[in-house]
């Protein structure tokens, strides 16, 4: 499983370079002005589009995949921190504990790889137009929570970077951890240590998610699952 996850970030890294080299190539044909080159920038537009599709999937892949061997993890040493059996199959336990924690989602559902398609085909990211307000804090604000990778249900926040959870998988995953628990969000700066004193109720994502539900219910779908 660890050799898997080391296989996907190394996939993922090089796919970003196929696709820089592949854009730089564009470019430069492009650049030169006959019908031959412009004919040669479409192909590679075409090519350049799938690649980034793929990419964008194997990347959601490999993040979901990070997501689930952190979360073994943490269970995990609770339980061994705790265990007092002197044959405690502590391999077993962590396949166990992988099995346990392993989920799986359509890579084409989440909220980054449905944006660069959007984009692609020049679609726009929003169709209602009732609040204006909701709508620009639906383009910066996630409904996911960043620990569980779930809807949140009943979001709190962390007061000294401002990062939304859900209550009830923020207050495990600090139980789990103690002082070494940090915020979730990746590539969050706060190096502050997590605890219940450090969140408060989120009222903003609270009504980001009530909108969000109340445009669901009508057809006019918003999404914001990508991270804040």
């Amino acid at each position: 499983m660890l050799q898997f996850r080391t296989t996907n970030q190394h996939s993922c890294s090089k796919v970003i370079d196929s696709i820089n080299n592949l854009y730089d190539t564009i470019i430069l044909a492009a650049s030169i002005n006959t019908e031959e080159s412009k004919n040669i920038s479409q192909d590679l537009g075409k090519e350049l589009k799938e690649s980034l599709t793929n990419g964008m999937i194997e990347c959601i892949n490999a993040e979901r995949e990070n997501l689930n061997i952190k979360k073994a993890s943490l269970e995990f040493t609770s339980r061994a921190e705790h265990e007092t059996q002197t044959n405690f199959d502590y391999s077993k336990e962590f396949e166990k504990m992988l099995k346990k924690n392993t989920s799986k989602m359509d890579p084409k559902t989440n909220e980054q790889y449905t944006r660069l398609i959007k984009t692609l085909n020049n679609e726009p990211t929003n169709t209602c137009e009732d609040n204006d307000d909701v709508v620009q804090m639906d383009e910066i604000k996630s409904t996911i929570c960043p620990y569980s990778q779930q809807e949140m249900e009943n979001p709190v926040k962390n007061k000294i970077c401002g990062h939304s959870y859900e209550k009830s998988a923020i207050a495990e995953y600090i139980k789990a951890k103690r002082q070494r628990a940090f915020c979730p969000h990746a590539g969050c700066s706060n190096k502050k240590p997590l605890s219940p004193d450090s969140l408060i109720r989120d009222e903003e994502m609270i009504s980001i998610i009530a909108e969000k539900r109340k445009t669901q219910s009508t057809g006019n779908f918003i999404t914001v699952n990508d991270a804040s």
